[in-house]
């Protein structure tokens, strides 16, 4: 008999510069005769340069030699390494590339005679290094100023739900700006993101283990002249797009929300801003300016990240 457990989330502690141990839940599982496996299918994790240490314990209320663990690993989860057992000198000798994805799988084998019963997994980890320039994966949002990634990732949400018009053409532009006298080419509308800053005023999570720190982001949407007499759905493009922005980022509904973009050549498939531990996502409506040929609405995006570390995905800085 065989059973496998998909891990999706693994647990990850830094030790030391860019050096991470990662680390299975407690998992119970009953084999009920010698030879029967159970396999943790571990989710992917990036930017891996090397893997250096391993280590797995399981237990048994009445115990013998019960189990045997050995693993395999991937870079697609599609072709594996044969099995091998799962020990510190066999990991180290793996040769991972820091931008492939690493998937590793470890498989625990009931050995011995103790009578039939639950076998727990009373832990299964493993230690990394990371090489933060990977340029591929998550990992490859990782940047030290946050300013440069954060305004790429919220663009692309907000273009992730903007609809195209029939022929499949855009009807807005995304520009990373201020939009003082600036107009975009095109009839298309801009929408502005800009002034990201680490906020003072901003309270939110702030002290203790898990604090937070408080970032705002300024996002404008600008209708021009030439293009105040279109609508998207039935509806004036600005007064959409304005909704839109609004419904995105509304502290009730910014983590029911989806998003499906590609970046740096990455896909993600139905991400929240969690996954980039973006949280607290707080939209502060600003008003409306008229300038000299046009009216604009600008937005206060508020929200937290892990203070002092800076994470996407599984990359810190």
């Amino acid at each position: 008999m065989s059973d496998t457990t998909a891990i999706p989330r693994l647990n990850e502690i830094e030790i030391g510069s860019n050096a991470y141990q990662i680390r299975v839940d407690t998992q119970s599982v009953a084999l009920a005769g010698i030879g029967d496996t159970h396999t943790l299918q571990l989710n992917f994790l990036e930017q891996v340069d090397a893997v250096t240490m391993a280590a797995a314990v399981a237990s048994q209320t009445n115990p013998a030699k019960i189990a045997t663990f050995d693993f395999r690993w991937s870079t697609d989860a599609s072709t594996w390494s044969s099995w091998d057992t799962f020990t510190t000198i066999n990991v180290a000798a793996l040769t991972p590339t820091a931008n492939n994805r690493f998937y590793l799988e470890v498989r625990l084998t009931r050995s011995g005679a103790s009578p039939a019963g639950v076998i727990v997994w009373d832990s299964c980890y493993f230690n990394i290094t990371r090489n933060p320039n990977a340029f591929a994966g998550w990992g490859s949002m990782a940047d030290r100023t946050l300013q440069g990634d954060l305004y790429s990732l919220f663009a692309k949400m907000i273009e992730a739900y903007m609809p195209l018009s029939a022929s499949g053409a855009k009807r807005w532009e995304t520009v990373q700006t201020f939009p003082n006298k600036q107009s975009s080419k095109g009839g298309l509308i801009p929408v502005y993101i800009y002034g990201l800053r680490k906020s003072n005023s901003y309270d939110m999570h702030v002290g203790g283990t898990y604090s937070q720190d408080p970032w705002e982001l300024r996002i404008c949407v600008k209708t021009l002249g030439e293009n105040k007499g279109s609508d998207i759905q039935g509806v004036t493009a600005f007064d959409f797009i304005c909704q839109t922005i609004r419904f995105l980022f509304d502290s009730r509904t910014a983590e029911t929300n989806l998003y499906t973009f590609t970046y740096k050549g990455v896909q993600f498939n139905g991400v929240a801003p969690s996954a980039f531990n973006v949280y607290g996502l707080e939209c502060q409506d600003r008003g409306e300016s008229a300038g000299d040929n046009d009216v604009y609405h600008e937005f206060s995006l508020k929200f937290t990240v892990p203070q002092n570390k800076i994470i996407y995905g599984y990359a810190s800085v």
